[in-house]
């Protein structure tokens, strides 16, 4: 509840009009006490009480040092970043070893213990992976996941999941084997196949054992506290996704010419061309910005930002554009658009060209479909590590979802009256 109000503050803050940086740099300090708790409370049972403290202290020691560091090198954005990362990577590890202990059915042999890890942790990548995905690369061959195949993979990864806690918890499917391979197969992040393979090599020698019945009390009891942690797992995943998302990220506002690129944060921006619908000298309704993407030695990838026409508001709308990368999420966002000189809709008032902003209906208000664009103005950001708030919020509606399923449910005879002695 504490870091939910904390992140109702930041929210609160943006949409007043203060500036966001006073909240980004009293957060990790506001949350430090949080993430210690967390770590105690997630390590006590796991490690012993001492244990607990000792490494909620370890938590605090490394991160403040980094913090430390970060500040006397002039990174003051990196060191309240690194003040909130390494407690939350803390938390995390902690997070996922509570939860596979709390999963495991007592006597379980070590390399079944090991390999159930390597597949809940094989599922985890995937889904990941598929809630945002990068493009893939397999040679000269590519292909970039939009909706709905990222809906549809995703909920693959999902499921694929779930097969994976049944097994940790005791109760594996019946087909085990293709279970393996559908987490294999899913490749995410290309090291999925190689935890799901190692995970198949350490089983292969042990036939799982099923309950009587499926579910039964004692695995339902374990499925309820793999859920109850699950949404600690899914905070702390949260908290890790936050810091370099906010800390890290880096923003620009440039201005393009036709065929101009620019750097920002390793990616190699160009504006390639404008396409107008409809065509011709009627208004256009749609003003499509196509810019070439290039991270590093990799073919460049194609992002289309929009302009869109508001009848009622008499301005053009910009639809901003999303390019999931391997690190993070780039968002390529059209502010203006310089129309050239001689175009349609200019007429004589404007010799030199014009500029035509969002939002704002002036003179020229609108871009014909016959006239060219010669310049534009955006704003691009990277915010790496975008994808864990995404597998946060997933794992933490599954985790709810799956507490609920596992709760026992008790009827209430209604015709039974109470009796007083």
């Amino acid at each position: 509840m504490a870091l939910l109000i904390l992140f109702l503050f930041h929210v609160a803050a943006a949409q007043g009009g203060s500036t966001a940086r006073f909240y980004e740099e009293r957060f990790p300090f506001l949350a430090l006490p949080i993430l210690l708790g967390l770590i105690v409370f997630q390590a006590h049972q796991a490690v012993g009480r001492r244990r607990s403290l000792q490494l909620a202290g370890a938590a605090l020691a490394f991160g403040l040092a980094a913090y430390w560091v970060a500040r006397n090198a002039g990174q003051f954005r990196l060191s309240h970043g690194l003040l909130l990362a390494v407690p939350a990577l803390v938390l995390v590890a902690v997070g996922f070893v509570r939860l596979r202990r709390a999963g495991t059915p007592p006597n379980t042999p070590r390399n079944v213990r090991r390999a159930d890890t390597l597949l809940v942790m094989a599922s985890l990548l995937n889904v990941v992976f598929w809630l945002n995905p990068p493009t893939v690369r397999l040679g000269f061959w590519s292909w970039t996941p939009v909706w709905p195949m990222q809906a549809i993979f995703g909920a693959v990864a999902l499921l694929a999941l779930a097969g994976a806690v049944r097994t940790l918890v005791g109760v594996p499917p019946r087909r085990l084997a293709a279970l393996h391979v559908l987490v294999g197969a899913l490749g995410g992040f290309y090291l999925a196949p190689v935890l799901a393979l190692a995970s198949w090599m350490l089983r292969r020698n042990h036939a799982p054992e099923r309950p009587q019945h499926d579910f039964d009390v004692r695995a339902r009891a374990r499925l309820q506290q793999v859920a109850l942690h699950g949404v600690h797992f899914a905070i702390a995943i949260a908290l890790l996704g936050y810091a370099p998302s906010t800390y890290l990220k880096s923003q620009a506002d440039l201005e393009f010419d036709s065929g101009q690129a620019h750097e920002v944060a390793g990616f190699n921006v160009t504006f390639v061309s404008s396409r107008m619908e409809p065509a011709g000298n009627a208004p256009a309704t749609t003003v499509w910005q196509d810019f070439a993407i290039r991270q590093s030695n990799a073919p460049p990838d194609m992002a289309f930002a929009q302009l869109h026409w508001e009848e009622n508001a008499g301005a053009h709308y910009p639809l901003p554009t999303t390019m999931r990368t391997w690190t993070g999420d780039l968002y390529l966002h059209v502010s203006a658009v310089h129309v050239a000189a001689g175009s349609p809709c200019l007429g004589t008032s404007h010799p030199d060209g014009a500029w035509v902003e969002a939002y704002r209906a002036g003179s020229p208000s609108r871009i014909c479909g016959a006239d060219r664009i010669d310049g534009v103005r955006a704003t691009v950001a990277h915010l790496p590590g975008l994808g864990l708030l995404w597998l946060a919020l997933a794992l933490g509606v599954a985790a709810m979802a799956a507490l609920m399923w596992a709760q026992p449910v008790v009827p209430v005879s209604r015709t039974t009256a109470p009796t007083t002695e």
